[in-house]
């Protein structure tokens, strides 16, 4: 069980994000510009400026991947924790508790980050607050796929009426297979991440092994085979290509191994890295 010391309102709260993103955007624009400042001065190369960008578009995503891994632990802590509250409710329900008594036990059980969002449910209920608004806020508090659709599926069957017991248990019993379902779809595409990594040191080492032959064609000074490019230009040509490929190799690698592209920030950052540590100690 993660437990993290940030609330769901840090997470989700989007003022709070678009924050985040605006100084990281600030912070790699920072970057970049004290890098063609130094270019200004004749400090460093328009190659080396091409590594500033680099960096500050690491220093860019640092934020934005932190905010996208604390969400994705969320997400798949709430989504492993539903089936067993609701176990736990109907367990509940069984003994002769009232649906609000049995939310209530559940949520003084820890079940990491939902234990907090059944206490304000029961809270609210509790308040004089429908059922069906409390949940509906509940839902969107909790804010993962899983959670709404199971609201969505536990407020027709307490309109509806019935038996809330077997209705709580088969839900429970139908979220614990999609998950299982879920882990072994993860667990077949994992591998395609491992292939995104090794496709990026092959077209780096391809880079490389380009620049090292095409550099000596560069060298040959002759009236009929003239090349209008530098050493320099060359090296910025294929390290801007690297960058493109380990920026969005990183979001692919995501999308091949989880089903979403944002997380692959993680990725994305450190390929970013890879490419410019190798293009610094093979082609400085």
């Amino acid at each position: 069980m993660v437990n993290l010391p940030i609330s769901s309102e840090i997470i989700f709260n989007k003022k709070l994000k678009y924050m985040a993103i605006l100084v990281s955007v600030a912070a790699a624009l920072g970057v970049a510009g004290f890098g063609y400042s130094l270019y200004l001065t004749k400090t460093i190369s328009l190659y080396q400026v091409h590594m500033f960008v680099a960096f500050g578009l690491v220093v860019g995503m640092v934020c934005p991947a932190f905010i996208m891994i604390l969400q994705e632990v969320r997400k798949n802590e709430i989504d492993k924790a539903l089936p067993r509250v609701l176990e736990e409710i109907s367990e509940g329900l069984m003994s002769g508790m009232t649906l609000i008594e049995s939310i209530e036990e559940a949520s003084k059980k820890d079940y990491g980050w939902i234990s907090r969002e059944l206490r304000i449910l029961v809270s609210q209920m509790s308040w004089g607050v429908p059922i069906d608004l409390a949940f509906e806020k509940f839902a969107q508090r909790v804010g993962t796929d899983m959670a709404q659709k199971t609201t969505a599926l536990l407020l027709s069957a307490i309109k509806l009426g019935g038996d809330l017991r077997t209705t709580f248990l088969s839900t429970a019993d139908f979220l614990r297979k999609m998950l299982e379902a879920r882990d072994d779809r993860n667990e077949e595409l994992r591998p395609y991440l491992t292939i995104i990594y090794v496709t990026l040191v092959v077209f780096l080492a391809m880079m490389i092994m380009l620049y090292s032959s095409l550099q000596q064609l560069l060298d040959i000074q002759s009236p009929i085979l003239k090349v209008a490019m530098s050493k320099e230009q060359l090296k910025i040509l294929l390290f801007d290509l690297a960058i493109m490929e380990a920026a969005f190799g990183g979001l692919i690698a995501s999308k091949l191994s989880s089903g979403t592209i944002w997380p692959g920030l993680k990725h994305s950052i450190l390929m970013l890295l890879m490419n410019t540590v190798i293009f610094m100690m093979f082609l400085p």
